[in-house]
């Protein structure tokens, strides 16, 4: 029974591609403000949990609620205008479009002003698109992204398009905010850029997030509790240090204690 001061509530969640049961009873609750991440092998079902969280999936059984609210048969947008946000492992971006555009666009979904008012460009959609326009920019400023407002997004180094990704998920004023392999590809700096601003939206704007990584130096050091999964099934769940010393982790997944964990194991 979901109980109704979680954030998010996930009750045995599964999901089937013919004969292939990729995820198997998967149970998740977040509370408001936690910060938590999601690791496993690769195939091992991460992913496939994001998508059904996001509606981009639909499960074969279980239950997903949000703020009791039970989203389960949701689209992806209206899972969205409940409050639930991602970022993909690949990056979406509309690469033609400057980074402001690209930005808000997002607040279009909550904002959008009709047709109508679209099209004769009415006073009330110019002083909506001002607002817009003001909120973005102030989006990016937190993602230090200022100086590239104007550049098309698709010129920009990997790592700012990664922190404009984020910029453009926080547009949707999600209450939760997921983050699918964030760090993938980036070199040591740009990774230590990004867990700064993971750290900065987590902690100045009290968001919720759920964060799917391979970087363990990533995930050890931000989240507050991680879940492990593999071939499908939770593995572990527990503090970093838990996670660190468990040794059907360390067998499944990090490896000897003494050997460094890689980003692509």
């Amino acid at each position: 029974m979901h109980k109704k001061n979680h954030l998010l509530e996930v009750e045995g969640l599964e999901k089937r591609f013919g004969g292939l049961l990729a995820v198997v009873d998967y149970t998740l609750t977040l509370e408001k403000g936690e910060l938590v991440g999601l690791i496993g092998p690769n195939g091992a079902g991460k992913t496939t949990v994001f998508n059904l969280l996001s509606g981009v999936l639909k499960s074969s059984s279980g239950k997903i609620f949000l703020n009791s609210k039970n989203i389960t048969k949701f689209s992806p947008a209206q899972i969205a205008r409940t409050g639930i946000a991602r970022t993909f492992q690949n990056i979406r971006l509309f690469g033609d479009l400057c980074v402001l555009d690209n930005i808000k666009v997002a607040f279009h979904m909550h904002h959008g002003k009709g047709f109508f008012n679209t099209i004769c460009h009415t006073k009330k959609f110019c002083q909506t698109e001002k607002e817009i326009t003001g909120k973005a920019m102030k989006l990016a400023e937190m993602m230090d992204l200022t100086d590239l407002v104007y550049e098309p997004a698709k010129n920009l180094p990997y790592g700012d398009q990664r922190r404009m990704e984020i910029a453009r998920a926080l547009a949707t004023s999600p209450k939760l905010l997921l983050l699918d392999e964030p760090a993938a590809g980036m070199n040591l700096q740009e990774t230590a850029d990004l867990m700064t601003t993971i750290k900065k939206i987590h902690t100045n704007h009290d968001m919720t997030i759920l964060i799917v990584e391979h970087d363990m130096r990533l995930v050890m050091n931000l989240c507050q509790r991680i879940q492990v999964l593999n071939q499908g099934r939770l593995l572990a769940q527990g503090t970093p240090e838990e996670i660190q010393n468990s040794p059907e982790v360390i067998k499944a997944y990090l490896g000897s204690p003494k050997e460094k964990p890689h980003a692509d194991c």
